[in-house]
C-alpha cells in the first residue's frame, strides 16, 4: 500500500516503521507530466498514524471511509488498508473498524487470461468491534488485466469505498465504483452512547467554627495589609529558595506557646524535633533509594525521573536540540559555538555546584560535565562559562517566568494595586545567570554527539560518574550568521558587485492570481482552494500549492528568487509576483514561535520609477516551517522593480526571552529587475 504524502486529509500523520520512497505515478507539472514518489508500506510495522482529532470520530453518524490500495497481484498474503480500533486498557474491549486487504489467490505473471471467468481475484475485509464481539464483511474482486497482452498487470490500483448512511441502515461495499455488497449496518458499528455528565470536586476549602471566630475577632486592617505585601515582596526579593546541602543530616525545632486569655505566665512552650537526610545530586541520588532499587531488579530504572536529567531539561529553548531532533533546530555555527541547556526547575543548576566544607562537614565537589565527541570518537570537553544576566522587573507580559507560587504571588500584587487596596505596589525584579558551554571551533557539516556526566565527590571519597543526558546534534555549513545571510554575494568588488538573484518564472492569468493566489497570503484558511488543503503550513500553500514550485533546485548558499509571472493571455503582462529567499540552513530555531519571527528578515525597497521608498511594515513575509526559506509579497502581489535592502537577525534566548540577544545583518543594495 502506499501514499503519497505524511497526511490524511487534512491531518498530519506520523510515520512508524521504515516506508521506503519509490517512484508512484506522473501528475502534470507546469504543462509537462512529471513522476511523483510516494511512500511505501511493505513492513509489518509500517504504518501512517494519525493522532485522534474530534473530527475523526465518525461513529456518531453516517461516514464513509475511502482508501487507494497499490499492491503486487503476484504475492498472497494479508495487508491493514487502515486501522481505527480504540481499545480500553483495562477490560480490552473494542470499538472501531478495519480495512484488510486478503490476497488469497496471487495472480500468476506469465499467464494469459482469455476471458474473465478465469482471473484470479482478491478479497477486502470489514472488520468490526464492539466490546467483546466481532464480525467481519467480505467482499471480492478481479485482478486488473493488460488489455494488450491479457495478462494481470505487476501493480494494482484499487480504489475502495466503505459508505455507512444510518439513515436507511445499509452499508454499501465500493470496489473501483462498483457497488459490490449491500447489507445493513453491523450491530458492532452501532451509535456510540454517550455517557453521562459527571462533576467532579477537585478541591473544597472550608473554615472551622474556631478559624471563623478568629477572624472575626482578628479582622485584615489597612496597616495589616500593607505589611503583609511588604513581607511577601521581601521574600521574593531578599531571599532564594533554599538548596540543601547533600549527604547532610538535618534537624527541624519547632517551638510552640499556647497562651490562655492573655496570661503569659501561665503559658505552655513545647519543642518539636524531626530530623531528615539528603542524598546525592541527579545521577547519584537514586543509588540511595530504595524505589530505584526495586524498578532496577524489575528492569524499569528508566521509570525513575531522579535518575537523568530527561524530565528537568527544557527542550523548547535548550540549544541545540537537546531531543536530537534536525528538523527543529538550526545548525551549530561551527565557530565559537556554544552548547545552552536550560532547565525547567531553577533548582537543577545549584545541584551541580560545588559546596565548601562547614562546621566541620567537608567539602563536596559536584559539576555537571559535558564531552562532545566528533565522528571518530575523539571527544572535546568544554568550560562551563557563567554570566549574570541584569534584573528583570516582573510584570503582566512576562510573570510567567516565575515559579508557580511566585507567579500566585505576582497576581496577588498586582489585583491589590488594581482595586487601590495597595497605595505603595512592590516592584518585583527576577535576578538570574546564565551558563553556557564554550566549545573550540569544530568542523563545518558534521554530527557531533554531547555527552552529559554528573560528576559527584564527598571529600576523601573516590569521584563517581553517571551519565544522566545526550543527543546528537550538526554542525553549520556556515562559520557565523552574518556568512550564513550574506552567501548570496558572489562578489563585492565595487563596480562588479554580483549577487545570487534570479528569475523563478510562473504563468498564472489575473483571474487565477487574485482567486488562487492572493487568497493564500491573508491568514484566513477558509478562503484558500480546495487544491492546497493537504499543505499544512502556509508556506507550503502558498509556495508548493499556489505556485506550484515543487521542484526548486537545492541550494547550498543564500539565493534571492524573484518570482516572475508572464501572463499567458498576454506575454507583455510580466510582473514580480513576490520574492523568495531560500538557505540550505534555518535562519533561526524552527521552534520559536511564529509571532517572533515577524522581524527576523525584512525588506526595504525603493523603486525605479520615483525613488519611493516602501518600508519593511508594508511587506508580507510567510516563513517555511523551518525558518529556511522565507516568501516576500504585498497584497496586490505585485513587487516594483527597483533597489531592495534586506535586513536577517538570529535570535537567541537569553534565559529569560528571544527579544534581548540577537545577531544581525543589513545586505547593500540590490538591484531587482524583470529579465526574462
Amino acid at each position: 500500500m502506499v501514499n503519497t504524502l505524511d497526511m490524511q486529509g487534512n491531518h498530519a500523520g506520523i510515520l512508524t516503521g521504515s516506508p521506503d520512497r519509490i517512484a508512484g505515478f506522473y501528475a502534470p507539472n507546469g504543462g509537462q507530466e512529471q513522476l511523483q514518489t510516494i511512500r511505501s508500506f511493505s513492513g509489518n510495522s509500517d504504518a501512517l498514524v494519525v493522532p485522534y482529532k474530534p473530527d475523526l470520530n465518525v461513529e456518531s453518524g453516517s461516514f464513509a471511509v475511502e482508501v487507494t490500495a497499490v499492491f503486487n497481484p503476484y504475492v498472497p498474503g494479508i495487508s491493514t488498508l487502515m486501522h481505527k480500533v480504540k481499545v480500553d486498557p483495562v477490560t480490552g474491549h473494542k470499538k472501531g473498524f478495519a480495512l484488510h486487504l486478503y490476497q488469497d489467490t496471487p495472480a500468476d505473471a506469465g499467464t494469459v487470461y482469455a476471458d474473465d471467468e478465469h482471473i484470479p481475484s482478491f478479497s477486502v475485509w470489514l472488520t468490526t468491534y464492539d466490546g467483546t464481539a466481532k464480525s467481519g464483511l467480505r467482499v471480492a474482486a478481479k485482478y486488473t488485466l493488460d488489455c494488450a497482452t491479457g495478462k494481470v498487470e505487476e501493480k494494482q490500483y484499487k480504489h475502495i469505498l466503505v459508505s455507512v448512511d444510518r439513515a436507511d441502515g445499509t452499508l454499501t461495499f465500493y470496489v473501483d465504483r462498483m457497488a459490490k455488497m449491500i447489507s445493513g449496518i453491523p450491530a458492532e458499528l452501532g451509535l456510540v452512547s454517550a455517557g453521562p455528565a459527571v462533576t467532579y470536586l477537585n478541591q473544597l476549602s472550608y473554615l472551622t467554627e474556631e478559624l471563623q471566630r478568629r477572624q472575626e475577632e482578628n479582622g485584615t486592617s489597612k496597616d495589616k495589609l500593607l505589611e503583609e505585601v511588604q513581607i511577601i515582596g521581601d521574600s521574593l526579593n531578599k531571599t532564594i529558595q533554599p538548596v540543601w546541602r547533600p549527604n547532610t543530616t538535618y534537624a527541624v525545632a519547632i517551638k510552640t506557646r499556647d497562651v490562655v486569655d492573655g496570661n503569659t505566665g501561665a503559658s505552655v512552650e513545647n519543642t518539636h524535633i524531626y530530623g531528615f537526610k539528603t542524598a546525592g545530586p541527579i545521577g547519584h541520588f537514586q543509588q540511595q533509594s530504595m524505589a530505584y532499587q526495586a524498578l532496577l531488579a524489575e528492569d524499569r530504572a528508566a521509570e525513575f525521573k531522579l535518575a537523568k536529567l530527561q524530565h528537568y531539561i527544557d527542550y523548547e529553548r535548550s540549544f541545540p536540540d537537546a531531543q536530537s531532533r534536525y528538523d527543529l533546530s538550526k545548525p551549530v555555527l561551527y565557530r565559537n559555538p556554544k552548547v545552552n541547556l536550560f532547565f525547567t526547575k531553577p533548582y537543577i543548576n545549584a545541584m551541580f555546584a560545588n559546596w565548601d566544607s562547614y562546621l566541620g562537614m567537608p567539602a563536596v565537589n559536584s559539576r555537571l560535565q559535558l564531552q562532545v565527541f566528533d565522528p571518530f570518537g575523539v571527544p572535546v570537553s568544554p568550560e562551563l562559562v557563567w554570566e549574570q544576566l541584569p534584573d528583570m522587573e516582573i510584570d503582566v507580559n512576562n510573570f510567567r517566568s516565575l515559579p508557580v507560587d511566585q507567579q500566585i504571588l505576582f497576581l496577588m500584587n498586582l489585583s491589590a494595586a488594581q482595586d487601590s487596596c495597595n497605595e505603595d505596589p512592590l516592584v518585583i525584579k527576577k535576578r538570574s545567570k546564565r551558563g553556557a558551554y564554550q566549545l573550540p571551533d569544530l568542523e563545518p557539516n558534521r554530527l557531533y554527539t554531547a555527552l552529559f556526566t554528573a560528576i559527584y565527590q564527598p571529600d576523601g571519597e573516590t569521584e563517581q560518574q553517571s551519565e544522566v543526558h545526550r543527543f546528537s546534534f550538526k554542525t553549520s555549513l556556515f562559520a557565523s550568521f552574518e556568512e550564513q545571510a550574506k552567501s548570496f554575494v558572489l562578489n563585492d568588488t565595487p563596480g562588479s558587485e554580483q549577487y545570487a538573484v534570479y528569475p523563478l518564472q510562473v504563468g498564472f492569468t489575473q483571474a487565477e492570481i487574485d482567486q488562487n493566489l492572493k487568497t493564500l497570503v491573508d491568514d484566513q484558511m477558509e478562503n484558500d482552494p480546495e487544491v492546497v488543503f493537504q499543505y499544512a503550513v502556509k508556506y507550503d500553500r502558498l509556495v508548493y500549492g499556489g505556485l506550484k514550485l515543487k521542484n526548486l533546485v537545492p541550494v547550498a548558499t543564500t539565493v534571492i528568487d524573484l518570482v516572475t509571472n508572464v501572463n499567458p493571455d498576454n506575454a507583455e503582462d510580466k510582473k514580480i509576483l513576490g520574492i523568495l529567499i531560500r538557505n540550505p540552513e534555518a535562519f533561526n530555531d524552527p521552534k520559536l514561535d511564529p509571532s517572533l519571527l515577524a522581524d527576523t528578515v525584512q525588506l526595504t525597497l525603493t523603486t525605479a520609477q520615483n525613488n519611493t521608498v516602501i518600508n519593511p511594515d508594508e511587506f508580507i513575509y510567510i516563513h517555511s516551517r523551518d525558518t529556511s526559506s522565507v516568501f516576500i509579497t504585498n497584497a496586490a502581489m505585485d513587487i516594483p522593480v527597483g533597489q531592495i535592502q534586506l535586513a536577517f537577525r538570529h535570535k537567541r534566548f537569553n534565559g529569560n526571552d528571544y527579544q534581548t540577544e540577537h545577531e544581525d545583518y543589513i545586505s547593500p543594495q540590490i538591484p531587482v529587475a524583470i529579465n526574462l
